[in-house]
């Protein structure tokens, strides 16, 4: 849902349509209500807005919605940067709040890629064809005592588990043995580890600040002319 609000494409600014905050909250809230009434008990609802008037609708959402309810605010980079603003920081971000309707919503995990520099520092190693690859531990990151049991490897020595545990179980492990994905210590005292390939690898999870995506040319199609759409001219 976009802050401004038109039903059509029509090219009325938000202040012609609006003449207050709060003629524009009076006109939203019962619509966002009966959003809300509608929405399956698994559903999201994502709300687009710009710094005018933000942090009223962050309020009347709580209202509606409920404050637990509230999952995120998302800032979006939605533009370049401004040559002519005057005595103050330049606007070049919009917010995004997401709710859901309960606790039981679904959940659909999105990854970003890595970055150039992270891939050069981390993924250090290839192998013969050429796949990269790190080194990662196989210590679980929490105390599972279900998960701390002895493993003989195939080349003939027996590895144990960190306090916490292995970071898998022994099928899993095994799996990794056959296809050559552990890395054996070569030093006394030292950790059993695997490798984790780049094009294996998901990539980050994606945060609440999104700077990459390109803003709307003012001749598109999807272009209405309001100004929570970023937009630049060619």
């Amino acid at each position: 849902m976009r802050s401004s609000g038109g039903e059509t494409k029509e090219k009325r600014s938000f202040a012609d349509r609006h003449e207050s905050t709060k003629a524009y909250i009076d006109y939203m809230r019962p619509r966002c209500v009966e959003l809300h009434r509608v929405l399956k008990k698994t559903g999201t609802f994502y709300y687009h807005c710009d710094w005018h008037a933000s942090h009223y609708v962050k309020v009347m959402l709580d209202q509606i919605f409920g404050e637990n309810q509230f999952q995120n605010e998302i800032v979006w980079k939605r533009t370049h940067a401004h040559g002519n603003i005057g005595r103050r920081y330049g606007v070049v971000s919009d917010s995004i709040f997401f709710y859901s309707k309960t606790t039981d919503y679904t959940w659909n995990q999105v990854h970003t890629h890595f970055e150039d520099d992270y891939v050069n520092c981390r993924f250090s190693y290839s192998d013969p064809d050429g796949r990269r690859w790190q080194s990662v531990t196989l210590r679980n990151p929490g105390k599972r005592p279900n998960l701390h049991y002895p493993y003989t490897a195939s080349n003939g020595v027996t590895y144990m588990p960190h306090p916490n545990g292995w970071s898998c179980d022994p099928e899993r492990m095994r799996q990794y043995d056959r296809e050559g994905r552990l890395l054996f210590p070569t030093k006394s005292g030292g950790q059993l580890r695997r490798k984790m390939y780049l094009d294996e690898s998901r990539g980050p999870k994606l945060q609440n600040i999104w700077d990459d995506i390109p803003p709307i040319n003012s001749q598109a199609a999807e272009a209405l002319g309001y100004p929570t759409q970023s937009r630049y001219r060619c």
